[in-house]
């Protein structure tokens, strides 16, 4: 978990609309550590698009009150597998693959985008390096909009603003031109503004954490599911409790056996090794 990461409410939301809506976006800027008296550990701050700026319980409890929505903004990519529809080359954010389709891959926006058999199982690789989370089927889930800075958004100078006058001054409207990265250090994470009395310049909107705007006419993103989104925290504390729980019963030299199905362990192979046959046998760690 780290600044810079685009979030929506989660399933133990209870804030009302100080998010700005369902299906409203936002950006972690602070993330909690223990011994702090105003960010905790377990929580985390959220700067809104549409302008609040507050605390939010990411294990704290455990309760969880967001939905990763984006992660591309840290710099996730899985730099040695394209995605199967689109055919971007190292998906950026994360990873969406089918279980019953050997080595296909969906990024965010084509998984969101009901791209491929929506009746097929998928897994979730948060990133590279998180376990797979088996999500389900796509098919007679709800799907949310999602509405905050993106293209065609009105925006004026935020809470990070640093950039003097050059929007033409406190008050003054942009428009945002496009969504993009910052060279290979991170992905959708700055927009493009154009100023009517400036011209047009690039804004943070999660690199290094920082958000330099605030929405004043939010637009419609892509749509989600939201249950097949990870919540914020939620992951990690499932990867630790699961290392102290396989921390001491396998040794080197152990006989183990796959109980997955094959085409299950073929799908989850990919990009890690790929399947070998030697793989049908009883093998050795």
């Amino acid at each position: 978990m780290e600044a810079g990461i685009r979030v929506v409410r989660g399933p133990d939301w209870k804030w009302g609309n100080q998010d700005g809506g369902e299906g409203s976006v936002g950006t972690v800027v602070v993330v909690g550590h223990p011994g702090s008296s105003t960010s905790p550990d377990k929580t985390v701050i959220v700067q809104w698009d549409t302008g609040n700026r507050t605390n939010y319980r990411c294990g704290y409890q455990g309760v969880y009150d967001l939905y990763l929505y984006d992660n591309g903004q840290i710099g996730v990519e899985h730099s040695h597998i394209s995605c199967s529809e689109c055919h971007q080359q190292g998906i950026k954010g994360m990873r969406w693959q089918c279980a019953d389709c050997e080595g296909y891959n969906l990024c965010t926006a084509c998984y969101m985008g009901d791209k491929h058999e929506l009746q097929h199982g998928f897994y979730l690789h948060e990133s590279p390096d998180s376990s797979s989370v088996p999500v389900g089927k796509r098919y007679g889930m709800e799907k949310c909009q999602s509405r905050g800075i993106f293209k065609g958004a009105q925006v004026a100078r935020g809470l990070d603003w640093d950039w003097g006058d050059q929007d033409g001054g406190i008050g003054k409207v942009g428009r945002v031109t496009g969504v993009k990265g910052w060279d290979k250090e991170s992905y959708r994470s700055v927009v493009s503004v154009n100023w009517s009395l400036k011209g047009e310049n690039v804004y943070r909107l999660g690199h290094k954490g920082k958000v330099d705007l605030t929405c004043v006419n939010a637009t419609p993103g892509g749509y989600y599911y939201r249950e097949h989104l990870p919540k914020v925290g939620y992951t990690q504390a499932m990867q630790s409790s699961l290392s102290s729980v396989h921390s001491s019963p396998l040794l080197v030299g152990d006989q183990v056996k796959m109980e997955l199905e094959e085409h299950l362990l073929k799908s989850l192979q990919c990009g890690h090794g790929n399947w070998n046959e030697k793989m049908r046998m009883v093998s050795t760690m």
